[in-house]
């Protein structure tokens, strides 16, 4: 039942970006597992290449393997683009339901079964931002290190762009210690 209602919020969400305003191509989440001292970590990678028509640019919902009841880290604009000229925020959303999706549409984001959650950078424009996104974690959230955020089934990334974005590869990386570690 897990993968069929994965399925379904996937496609719902490439419904969504396909009628959005945004021209960037995106591909699926990539998993690779790295040993790092003797510890198994999970690497997702996902890439959007954006064109410069572009001032939002958003993932696919979370890769399945992705353990949402622990902590994981995620690296946005991984590779240190430069996107645009003013400013880059980064936000986590959150979805509950077969029906959640998200899109834009004339500047907006539009959500079905989904909340924002929060912005988890202020700006990652021309830099790599690393976040520990944690659903235990019981003190205040500490600005670009470490955010708790709501347990949900699966989450998304998007980027918005203070000005038009320009032309680039957009890298953003999730990371978690593997289960059993």
């Amino acid at each position: 039942m897990k993968k069929l209602t994965l399925f379904f919020v996937m496609a719902m969400l490439l419904i969504a970006f396909n009628v959005s305003a945004a021209n960037f191509t995106e591909a699926s989440w990539v998993k690779t597992t790295v040993n790092e001292y003797g510890i198994k970590y999970n690497v997702w990678t996902h890439t959007v290449t954006l064109t410069t028509a572009d001032t939002v640019a958003y993932t696919a919902v979370t890769p399945e393997g992705l353990d949402t009841k622990r902590e994981w880290e995620v690296l946005a604009n991984a590779t240190g683009e430069t996107m645009d000229a003013t400013g880059v925020a980064v936000h986590i959303i959150g979805g509950w339901s077969e029906d959640s999706a998200f899109g834009f549409t004339n500047g907006s984001i539009a959500f079905t079964d989904m909340v924002d959650i929060k912005t988890i950078f202020a700006d990652c424009k021309a830099a790599i931002g690393d976040v520990t996104v944690d659903p235990l974690l019981t003190t205040a959230d500490v600005t670009d290190t470490i955010v708790n955020i709501v347990k949900l089934p699966f989450y998304g990334i998007y980027y918005v762009g203070t000005d038009a974005l320009i032309a680039v590869d957009l890298v953003t990386i999730i990371v978690q210690v593997a289960p059993g570690q």
